[in-house]
């Protein structure tokens, strides 16, 4: 009996040592599966249709890009992300940054290559957008969503309404688009094609766009008319300028107004300044410099009803985008500085009526951002079939009224997205 008991306790005994190791092995695994990287791919093509040369053409299947995202949490105090797009023109760095979340006082920062915290649509990929073509806009007046490098730092306020401030320092204003505008086919009379201008200049393409020796975002417009006007001074933009002046300074104000438990509306006002956005090339103005300011105003309404809100779901709202911007101008031999203010507005709205459909529309109008000042105007819609919630097939309708440009140009995009692993952008719900 006293054997029987002794091994009876020898097996419990060995049974809690067991049980122990496997514990502390299970916690120290989780311990270090903490730092383990979330990532994510996600493949996004279209099919291009429109009629801007008098009757409906296409090039076919258009990939945007394969958008790769890996992100994790560094340590209990900062959290790192990169995203890179690979399109047909290789590879190319989207995101960068380190973020500290968690500083004294409600204040978080980040810093490195970022979409700018600027505006509602700014944070978003085209791809996390529920239309298919990014609002114009941007393209007008940034030259594209401005993912910049910089530092930002927030701060959320001590009050029982949430109201954050945001103040930002950037290398310069720099817009960024994969996204382009129907074409009525090149005017230039210049015989050279853009591909040929590029490889002259030492450009390199990344998608649609090129990107020039001093990081420059070049488009097929932008090369053909450094051909057409070989002797021009026009000013050139700024880079590699470490003085203060030379940088771009930014700051956004958001609040949350939660009306009821189903709706709730996000406002935001924004702004980046650069004292130094162009340099002329004229002798005569002794390095003359020219001034830029973005600024705008977004207002956005969710209604999500809390027994269905993932598949049954509405987002409406509006985005104002301004642009304060010195050109140079000449009238004889006199050589001047002239200064333009540009506005303009792009309003959505998205319905979600069940797990597969999503039906929407858009409109926007602006100011063209040159001497002209012609009025622009696009709108369209757009139904979403969610296949799963992993990938989605989207067709959108839009028409372009640019006067001189493109008016009365009607566009068909037929999307798929696909996604494997994580993939988030801006503020979503």
């Amino acid at each position: 009996m006293i054997m029987n008991s002794s091994r009876f306790v020898i097996c419990i005994l060995l049974m809690f040592f067991l049980l122990y190791e496997l514990s502390s092995g299970a916690e120290s695994a989780a311990s270090r599966g903490w730092q383990n990287p979330d990532i994510g791919l996600t493949l996004d093509g279209v099919i291009d249709v429109h009629d801007a040369e008098g009757s409906w053409k296409s090039q076919g299947i258009t990939l945007r890009g394969a958008e790769l995202i890996v992100s994790a949490n560094i340590d209990p105090y900062a959290f790192l992300l990169g995203n890179v797009l690979i399109s047909e023109g290789g590879a190319e760095l989207h995101e960068a940054f380190a973020e500290f979340p968690f500083l004294p006082f409600n204040l978080k920062a980040k810093a490195g290559l970022m979409l700018a915290n600027f505006g509602h649509w700014n944070r978003f990929h085209v791809h996390a957008m529920p239309f298919t073509s990014e609002p114009r806009i941007y393209r007008e007046y940034a030259d594209g969503l401005l993912a910049l490098k910089g530092i930002e730092l927030s701060w959320m306020m001590p009050f029982d309404h949430y109201i954050e401030i945001t103040l930002s320092a950037y290398n310069r204003i720099q817009g960024h688009s994969h996204d382009v505008d129907p074409s009525c086919g090149s005017t230039s009379v210049t015989s050279k094609t853009a591909d040929q201008i590029a490889e002259e200049i030492g450009a390199e393409k990344h998608g649609t766009h090129w990107h020039g020796s001093d990081g420059e975002i070049l488009y097929e417009e932008d090369l053909l008319a450094l051909v057409e006007e070989e002797t021009s001074t026009e000013p050139v933009y700024i880079s590699g300028n470490c003085r203060p002046e030379g940088f771009a300074y930014g700051g956004r104000i958001t609040t949350t107004f939660e009306m009821g438990p189903q709706f709730s509306i996000d406002i935001g006002a924004s702004g980046i300044y650069q004292n130094e956005y162009k340099r002329t090339q004229k002798t005569e103005l002794n390095g003359l410099t020219y001034s830029k300011i973005l600024y705008g105003a977004d207002i956005t309404v969710f209604w999500h009803p809390l027994t269905s809100n993932k598949y049954h779901n509405l987002q409406a709202g509006a985005e104002m985008l301004g642009s304060y911007e010195g050109f140079e101008r000449s009238a004889g031999n006199l050589v001047y500085e002239d200064y333009y203010n540009r506005i303009g507005l792009f309003s959505w709205f998205a319905w979600r009526q069940s797990q597969l459909w999503q039906i929407g529309a858009f409109g926007e109008f602006f100011q063209s951002n040159d001497y002209f000042r012609n009025q622009k105007k696009r709108y369209g819609g757009f139904a979403t079939l969610n296949i799963t919630h992993y990938q989605y097939v989207r067709l959108e309708y839009s028409r372009y009224e640019y006067p001189g440009v493109i008016d009365g140009v009607n566009r068909l995009m037929l999307q798929y997205d696909a996604t494997i692993g994580y993939h988030t952008h801006g503020r979503q719900r």
